[in-house]
């Protein structure tokens, strides 16, 4: 018999398998991509040296790794996108291998005592959107942190609130964070919350926040922050009205001293609540702060304010709490403060 009788048969043949060979290769790369979130996982539960709760008690081989403890995956590849392990009583150090998770978007290990440095391997989560390992004992400086947030556009929660830093002899007191805030945070485009407070950042307020446009909530409070040198207002207001999404702006209890500029009319439409108590902050209160009628609360207490109370306070209808104490202030109330119906006053302040 002739081959070219036999040639439709090896046709469908070769056809077949073509078709089959793509099922083939995505299964098996799938298998592999799950062995790697697998063994991330695995990896990231060698160093805990203490795990008082047994929260990883079921982190083996024993079952599906999406159904461990604090791991969700995505339903249709199976891959890891949600590691929560807050306050959990977790000790140990962080691994490299977290790195390894590439599908990650929410990472939360705050409250534990993860001690030693954090891995910069973190900064190759790329997907990552929420970072919350604040209330730790990692080790480190701000200035020279080993976390490249250039890598992590994709960032919309990072939080590091109370973050404790240990010198490496365990003779010495704990140390908080300190150093300026990295300029290079502007590269994490989508942040939307933003919490450095109640640390030790000292150096100018970076005007590179001012990228930052898709930022709701900034937290700078209770640091060491200061004004830029030279500037005799606070010039990074300027920048920080870009951010037209801002919602909570709180700068308090730090030594930023200067004038409150004009622009300060011109922050986010959306801006509810504005905190410069105790930031050493000169000269008068400029008219166009009437200007942010969704705030509702205004702290400025604990300053060198002078001058009067501008009119203009009374077109901020929505304002909820006002705290102008222990500035010098002088003249008389102005009757638009009226209009303001909402406020709450509290014993002293009437």
């Amino acid at each position: 018999m002739e081959l070219s009788h036999f040639l439709p048969f090896f046709k469908l043949i070769l056809f077949s398998f073509s078709m089959t060979l793509p099922i083939m290769c995505v299964s098996h790369l799938s298998l592999l991509n799950n062995l790697t979130d697998q063994q991330a996982l695995l990896s990231f539960k060698d160093p805990v040296t203490l795990d008082p709760y047994n929260v990883l008690g079921n982190w083996n081989t024993s079952m599906n790794f999406c159904n461990w403890t604090g791991v969700s995956c995505s339903k249709r590849r199976q891959r890891v996108t949600y590691l929560n392990l807050a306050s959990t009583g977790l000790q140990g150090m962080l691994t490299p291998h977290i790195g390894n998770r590439s599908f990650l978007q929410v990472l939360t290990l705050r409250n534990n005592s993860f001690h030693g440095s954090i891995p910069p391997e973190i900064g190759r989560l790329y997907r990552l959107q929420v970072l919350h390992i604040g209330r730790n004992q990692l080790e480190g400086r701000s200035h020279q942190a080993s976390v490249d947030v250039k890598c992590c556009s994709g960032w919309k929660d990072a939080s590091l609130r109370n973050w404790v830093f240990y010198k490496r002899s365990r003779t010495l007191p704990l140390e908080q964070p300190s150093g300026p805030i990295p300029s290079s945070l502007h590269n994490a485009s989508k942040l939307t919350v933003l919490e450095l407070q109640k640390n030790q950042f000292n150096g100018p307020v970076p005007t590179s926040l001012g990228h930052l446009r898709a930022l709701k909530v900034l937290h700078l409070n209770n640091n060491r922050l200061e004004n830029w040198p030279g500037s005799p207002n606070l010039s990074f207001i300027d920048s920080l009205t870009n951010c037209t999404f801002m919602e909570v702006l709180q700068l308090g209890n730090n030594p930023i001293a200067g004038f409150m500029p004009d622009s300060i009319g011109n922050l986010s439409n959306n801006l509810k609540s504005f905190t410069v108590g105790g930031c050493h902050i000169v000269g008068s209160i400029p008219e166009s702060i009437g200007n942010l009628q969704s705030l509702t609360d205004l702290i400025l207490y604990r300053n060198k304010l002078e001058g009067s109370i501008p009119t203009e306070f009374g077109q901020l209808q929505s304002l909820l709490y006002l705290y102008l104490n222990d500035n010098m202030i002088s003249g008389s109330i102005p009757p638009s403060i009226n209009n303001l119906t909402k406020i709450c006053l509290k014993p002293g302040q009437q």
